[in-house]
């Protein structure tokens, strides 16, 4: 079987989607064929059987040489990681042709383009019911996909916030939180690794300026944009992973963390059910900085329980989000939709 996957990015080194490279490796495993039209990136080395296709230019252009790919090509299956904008551009082509769109989407976003997907896609997979905001037939609920080969416990040297710089991140509340402790916890430090986005290109500034307005502008590092290839060492060596955003999917950082036996502390729904049973101890009310400090406190004055409930974490991830297990499932999802 040939298929065609059409991806926003393939480059290892991508902060945010380097990921998608590996997925793409494992998926040639499956297939005869795989050609990867993508937009950003530097590549990636992958196995003979995938063709890499660079595609460049305005948006016009670009669904152009996407339709002209599909023509030239004649995959059996279109498979489309999170970009709903790209199958309603194929949609028509690949139905006049018969050929089904399998549409990865894992966020809790809803758009009239989102709608429009919905139309032109054969099945949609995700990974909780909260990753595709819509109850449709058409939705398959997988799992996450972390490769847990990369992460291990190291050091235990800094809190942990993992995101892009923007509003739905929260960022905010996670460094009032850490003032509120830092009397206590004098040495404790806040590392953020995330990038600016072009829509609030003025957020870093104003986190610096909360920072030190709470007093603790020498205890928070923004690293920016942090390679792929780099994240498992960050997830290693801090103490508590922390998450505030409230965008209702289930965030990989969250997982990468726990398969680095670390314990997370998130407001999202949608971990609920990875972290059953430790709802009083785990979760935090959505903006409220009192109760996520509590929740801090709690961990930092337990060594002991750190590690018993990073190990349990570790498990979970391990049982139900492995990358492997994953990727097999995408794939018998594609060769069976018709």
């Amino acid at each position: 079987m040939k298929v065609l996957v059409i991806a926003q990015e393939i480059d290892e080194e991508g902060s945010i989607l380097g990921f998608f490279v590996e997925w793409v490796r494992k998926l040639s495993q499956h297939f005869e064929e795989l050609d990867v039209a993508y937009f950003k990136g530097n590549g990636a080395r992958m196995p003979k059987n995938v063709n890499l296709h660079r595609i460049e230019g305005n948006r016009a252009s670009k669904v152009l040489k996407l339709n002209e790919l599909i023509l030239g090509k004649k995959p059996d299956r279109v498979f489309v990681h999170m970009c709903p904008e790209f199958v309603v551009a194929i949609g028509a082509i690949c139905r006049a042709k018969g050929i089904p769109i399998i549409f990865w989407r894992a966020s809790g976003w809803k758009s009239k383009t989102l709608d429009a997907a919905l139309l032109f896609s054969s099945k949609i997979l995700t990974s909780t019911p909260q990753g595709f905001p819509k109850e449709t037939e058409k939705k398959k609920v997988l799992c996450q996909g972390i490769d847990n080969k990369k992460y291990k416990p190291l050091k235990e040297a800094y809190l942990l916030d993992v995101a892009r710089l923007s509003g739905v991140k929260h960022h905010d509340v996670i460094i009032k939180s850490v003032a509120k402790l830092k009397k206590e916890y004098p040495e404790l430090e806040l590392w953020v690794a995330g990038g600016k986005t072009e829509s609030e290109p003025k957020l870093k500034a104003e986190l610096v300026e909360l920072a030190e307005e709470t007093g603790i502008g020498n205890s928070v590092k923004f690293l920016g944009s942090v390679p792929h290839s780099k994240m498992p060492n960050l997830y290693s060596n801090c103490i508590i992973f922390i998450s505030a955003s409230t965008t209702g999917s289930l965030d990989k950082t969250g997982l990468e963390a726990m398969a680095s036996e670390k314990p997370v502390l998130v407001c999202n729904k949608a971990f609920s059910e990875v972290l059953e049973g430790y709802e009083e101890r785990l979760f935090f009310r959505p903006g409220d900085v009192g109760d996520l400090a509590e929740k801090m406190d709690f961990l930092l004055k337990g060594k002991q329980a750190r590690k018993r409930i990073g190990k349990e974490l570790r498990k979970r991830v391990d049982e139900n989000h492995s990358l492997d297990s994953l990727i097999s499932k995408i794939a018998t999802e594609i060769k069976t939709t018709r």
